[in-house]
């Protein structure tokens, strides 16, 4: 059986199983033979990796003996949360979890691999879940990420003037005068809850990921970019412009307020977007020019609110304490399956200076 094959038969049978006057025989039947058709596309899948890894292993020995180990072999390997058996085993637990599958998947060997009784999302999901959210939130792909996992203090710096250099030592300038405060960012938390029914909980990992990955980034992603934008204003409150009838004026002195932006970016919601994007400057010409004004980019994002926002992002540190993650309950009251998704993190400028918003 093709994994094409396995796949028009899952089509079939979700057609089925949303079907009305199913009896609790040909469920428990269909359901039998989901488990059977995603145990044959797991042998399918690890059998492809395996092909691929002992190919890429026997191009790169350069004449080494490659050994390939057997049943002797007592070792115990840890998953990776990269791993087809790790990927497999996430979705069982979401689908039917108990205690006995989460404590299996705690503390996996990878890159994404979580402290404590979190679970780490398997990296196909957690890269679609961040492609998801960098695509619909520019700003969150352009800030600094930290990936600390704890409490953070940082510096930001609020005022300050340079020395005036003298030739004459005995009549220099004193010392540089600059104001510093201590941030701690502790973190705020960002969750999504997705409801699913006994049936569509059924769905193959593929579609289950892909769903996950589109609601989980949906809301998460809108929560950490408003959360984003809304310290910048906060930091950033010294610099507001209050606006006019002329956006070539206010972007000009929003941009000269932000004046420690290194490489700023223009944010705005879509319907600023759109109208700033047909202002013309006193010569009549477009303000903005291939996606630019006055070297400043110019990009769209839904969570920037009625405010246009203007920063260098690369000044804005995130702190990201927790990374997304999920967990999984039964409600068998409301034959439903409740999964939560999770993440916790805060942000603050470096430079009050670098922001400025309109």
């Amino acid at each position: 059986m093709t994994m094409t094959d396995i796949e028009s038969r899952k089509a079939e049978i979700r057609t089925e199983l949303n079907a009305e006057g199913l009896t609790e025989e040909k469920i428990a039947e269909l359901e039998a033979e989901v488990s059977q058709l995603e145990s044959e596309e797991r042998k399918i899948i690890k059998a492809a990796e395996e092909r691929k890894t002992l190919e890429e292993t026997v191009k790169n020995a350069e004449g080494d003996t490659i050994e390939i180990p057997g049943k002797e072999d007592k070792g115990e390997i840890k998953m990776r949360n990269d791993s087809v058996e790790y990927r497999s085993k996430f979705y069982e637990y979401l689908k039917n979890p108990s205690e006995e599958k989460r404590t299996a998947l705690i503390n996996v060997d990878g890159d994404a691999n979580t402290a404590g009784d979190a679970i780490a999302l398997p990296k196909t999901l957690d890269e679609k879940i961040w492609d998801n959210i960098h695509s619909d939130h520019p700003i969150t792909a352009d800030v600094t990420t930290i990936n600390s996992g704890i409490v953070l203090e940082v510096t930001r710096h609020t005022a300050g003037t340079a020395a005036e250099k003298k030739k004459d030592k005995a009549n220099a300038a004193g010392a540089e005068d600059n104001t510093f405060v201590k941030v701690i960012l502790a973190g705020h938390d960002f969750q999504k809850f997705v409801r699913l029914t006994y049936a569509e909980a059924k769905m193959s990992e593929g579609a289950l990921e892909d769903y996950l990955a589109k609601e989980i980034a949906d809301d998460i992603g809108e929560q950490i970019a408003t959360d984003i934008f809304a310290r910048i204003k906060t930091d950033a409150s010294a610099n507001a412009v209050t606006p006019s009838d002329d956006w070539y004026a206010d972007l000009n002195t929003a941009l000269g307020k932000a004046a420690k932006a290194v490489n700023p970016v223009i944010y705005c919601n879509p319907a600023n977007y759109y109208t700033i994007l047909g202002t013309t400057d006193q010569a009549g010409q477009p303000v903005f020019r291939d996606g630019v004004h006055l070297g400043a980019q110019f990009k769209k994002d839904t969570a920037a609110g009625n405010s246009v926002i203007v920063v260098d992002p690369k000044s804005f540190v995130w702190n990201e304490i927790s990374p997304i993650i999920v967990e999984s309950a039964k409600d068998i009251e409301n034959h439903r399956i409740t999964i939560s998704g999770y993440a916790r993190g805060e942000g603050t400028l470096r430079d009050v200076n670098a922001a400025a918003f309109i």
